[in-house]
């Protein structure tokens, strides 16, 4: 991805996920083969070969291929699976360009790693489809607590009973990423924490987020990305518990454009009831995104434009290979930021007014310290704000901000990062808090030995959530007790919608243990959960630790600007 200093470039780059590696650590050996059986078919699985204790059934389809006539229509549940399916395999990603591998691969150069081996998985517009890590029926219900080893099980948690479901969103800018980059294996992240781990696919770019005025279903005109996440949210609902899993503890996760992406399902009345806990890492940006359904309708005019199409007969894009309307897409709108609209379908308001009418489940909030810094030139010398605030105090107080860093490539980052990730996120936490909910606020602070290129960047956390550290990035012991530390919040919230354990186990400090599962941050730390009067953070570095976020007051300021679109 090559480095831009102006602020809708580095806002555009950044919306991608960050960390990868070589697509040949995906394949896997021949593994003894599994089985889940459902109402309608029996799917056949394999043992992974990375975490013995864990089955991965891959590959499974939860909607008809959205191609042909089905291409910008909502996603179709499948009426008649085969009696058997094999789901030992991944299936393609979504149609994208190298927009991942290339950044990946820049990644990997400021740790140090020139020419990172990493290819594209195949890609096609039929990619629809599921992957399910689900801890084995043999697992040992009681596990050896390694004196090194926390978080772990409580031996008392019995395999029996359902487990909480942790559904995975990927990022990438809304035009790339895949379920089953090397860091989103939920092989670990099951086997550690006794949960269910689900990743899907969601159409990207223009097949996923694109409008026409001619494509006016009753069903969905546009937000077609949106709509493929809610089915594969509903497909979880009939289908999880077969695979051992509660379909009424449901946690959505994701980073960055994925983040965002929850933040939409958590403001339509559409997809309430499909999950119960939400964590959002690297989003809020989306607050700063709202548009109308009129502004997408104007990119599918430029298409059947450059195609030469009328606009009567737009039906006709749909005939065209993925190819060129994908290149088509990038010549005519090179720029064009892919996100949710305001369709009159899933959002009646707009997003940000949704969000606050309509989020009203728990929520783990945050971002990384240095969101932007790979993308900021060296050659910045004076802050550049990306809107322009109704309060001009608070633009007064952020330049000055801006001026107490000796680096200025440092206090654009600071800049970045608070206007479009930190300062809306408390926002959102709020927003959740006023709708009767908890909300969590972390910030991720910790950069890798060798990694001071690139410090606590986009998506540096991603590998400590799912314990999938890429070889390239420098690992020690101080990353291990981060990666435990992590899930183990991630988990417990998973489990009791709470980072610190049972639901009720917050007061005041004062955790109180359960005869289940439950994990411990170490040093233990309770993690207080936000609220506008006591801002709490908790701060993810080489020890976890307590504070308060630095510029509430500030943000606070900002929040009409961001509300009012």
């Amino acid at each position: 991805t090559p480095m831009k200093s102006n602020i809708k470039a580095r806002y555009i780059l950044l919306l991608g996920l960050v960390s990868g590696v070589s697509l040949a650590e995906t394949s896997t050996m021949q593994s003894q083969p599994v089985s889940v059986k459902t109402l309608s078919t029996t799917y056949i699985g394999k043992v992974s070969d990375k975490q013995p204790m864990v089955e991965e059934y891959l590959g499974i389809p939860f909607a008809i291929p959205p191609v042909g006539e089905r291409r910008w229509r909502a996603p179709a549940p499948i009426i008649n699976m085969p009696a058997q399916y094999d789901s030992q395999q991944f299936k393609p990603a979504c149609y994208q360009l190298d927009y991942n591998t290339d950044w990946y691969k820049q990644v990997a150069e400021l740790f140090g790693t020139k020419n990172l081996a990493m290819d594209m998985p195949p890609v096609s517009e039929d990619c629809l489809y599921l992957n399910i890590w689900k801890p084995s029926p043999q697992q040992k219900i009681e596990q050896t607590i390694q004196p090194t080893m926390q978080p772990t099980m409580q031996p008392t948690m019995q395999q029996k009973k359902s487990l909480p479901v942790m559904v995975w969103i990927h990022g990438g800018s809304n035009k790339a990423g895949w379920s089953f980059e090397p860091n989103y294996l939920g092989q670990e992240l099951a086997n550690t924490g006794n949960v269910i781990v689900v990743s899907i696919a969601y159409r990207l770019g223009v097949f996923g987020f694109f409008a026409h005025p001619e494509f006016d279903s009753p069903v969905a005109k546009t937000n077609f990305g949106i709509f493929d996440q809610i089915a594969a949210l509903q497909w979880v609902q009939k289908n999880i518990n077969f695979f051992g899993g509660n379909k009424n503890n449901v946690t959505v996760f994701g980073e960055s454009a994925g983040a965002a992406n929850i933040a939409y399902l958590m403001s339509t009345p559409k997809a309430q009831g499909l999950f119960h806990q939400a964590i959002s890492q690297s989003g809020g940006f989306q607050m700063l995104a709202d548009s109308t359904l009129e502004q997408a309708q104007a990119l599918g005019r430029k298409l059947t434009e450059h195609f030469d199409i009328d606009n009567k007969n737009a039906n006709q894009l749909r005939q065209l290979p993925a190819d060129k309307v994908w290149k088509a897409t990038k010549q005519v709108a090179p720029d064009h930021d892919f996100r949710a609209v305001q369709d009159q379908q899933l959002f009646k308001q707009s997003l940000p007014q949704a969000f606050a009418k309509n989020a009203n489940v728990n929520l783990l909030i945050g971002s990384n310290k240095n969101e932007y810094y790979m993308y900021i030139s060296d050659a910045i010398d004076k802050p550049e704000l990306v809107f322009v605030p109704t309060d001009e105090s608070a633009s007064n107080a952020m330049r000055k901000h801006f001026l107490s860093f000796t680096e200025p490539r440092l206090g654009q980052d600071w800049l970045d990062t608070f206007l479009y990730m930190a300062c809306p996120s408390a926002l959102m936490a709020q927003l959740v808090t006023n709708n009767d909910r908890q909300a969590w606020l972390y910030r991720f602070e910790r950069t890798r030995e060798n990694g001071d290129m690139i410090k606590a960047y986009h998506g540096a956390e991603i590998p400590y959530v799912f314990d999938t550290h890429d070889a390239f990035l420098p690992t020690n012991d101080v990353d291990q007790t981060l990666t435990k530390n992590m899930m183990s919040a991630w988990i417990n919230f998973a489990h009791f919608g709470n980072p610190n354990g049972s639901a009720s186990a917050f007061t005041e400090g004062i955790t109180t243990m359960q005869p289940t599962m439950q994990l411990t941050m170490q040093p233990q730390i309770n993690w207080r959960p936000y609220s506008q009067e006591n801002p709490a953070l908790l701060i993810f570095d080489k020890t976890v630790k307590h504070s308060q976020f630095e510029q509430q007051a500030l943000c606070q300021q900002l929040w009409p600007d961001y509300l009012k679109r």
